[in-house]
């Protein structure tokens, strides 16, 4: 955008210099430089005009293929998570998706509409976080998050990986149908931000670990916790 900001102010610069040398010959004064050098300049200020504009077309259609397939990878990252977490979303949503849902051959395939997908998606993923939130106790963010630093996950890994095995844990008692927590969490497991490429991004980053067999280790050490709170 910038510089086709740039053609665009330059391209001011070519009338004046017409009308400048129109007002030269009607004022009867000898314009500064010859006839040839005057087309020269002329088509030099053209020419930079248009380059400009030009390069900045091009940086633009390159930046939306780019952003595209930034956004058909993070389809395909995210499908894992978002098939397992979409069947404790309501009925109606599982039967939009199973209607209308894309297919893994077109997360692969097709580059059409992939934000308006990966929107969708990430939508899909943290409706169904919040559908969970009744089977995960109120401290097993907090003790999935120890286990996952003990486990060796650092910085925003341990993180996504403390997201990650709450996702799990809790779609599995959904799943078969265990009573929901008590007291159960009320803040929210994953936030959602107004930059829909920082959601996709954190999204991918848990969707990567939860699928990962290092978060087994993890869900292992919270099962033998919850054995050992059990039987004492």
């Amino acid at each position: 955008m910038q510089l086709m900001a740039i053609g665009c102010g330059i391209s001011v610069s070519y009338p004046i210099y017409r009308l400048t040398y129109l007002g030269y010959g009607l004022g009867g004064a000898d314009f500064p430089l010859t006839e040839d050098q005057f087309d020269m300049g002329g088509n030099l200020l053209q020419v930079a005009t248009i380059l400009p504009v030009i390069a900045g077309s091009g940086i633009r259609a390159i930046d939306l293929v780019a952003r595209g397939l930034r956004n058909r990878r993070a389809l395909i990252d995210l499908r894992p998570l978002w098939i397992d977490l979409v069947c404790v979303l309501s009925p109606d949503t599982v039967r939009k998706h199973l209607d209308q849902g894309t297919s893994s051959f077109r997360d692969w395939w097709s580059v059409r509409n992939t934000y308006d997908r990966l929107d969708q998606r990430v939508v899909e993923i943290w409706d169904a976080a919040y559908e969970l939130l009744p089977w995960i106790d109120e401290n097993l963010p907090a003790r999935a998050l120890a286990a996952a630093r003990v486990e060796g996950f650092t910085g925003d890994d341990a993180e996504a990986a403390a997201e990650a095995v709450c996702l799990r844990i809790a779609r599995r008692r959904a799943v078969d149908g265990e009573p929901q927590a008590f007291p159960a969490t009320v803040e929210p497991l994953l936030a959602l931000r107004d930059d829909q490429e920082a959601n996709a991004r954190w999204l991918t980053r848990v969707a990567a670990i939860y699928t990962s067999t290092r978060l087994d280790s993890v869900e292992k050490a919270l099962a033998n916790e919850n054995e050992m709170v059990g039987t004492a």
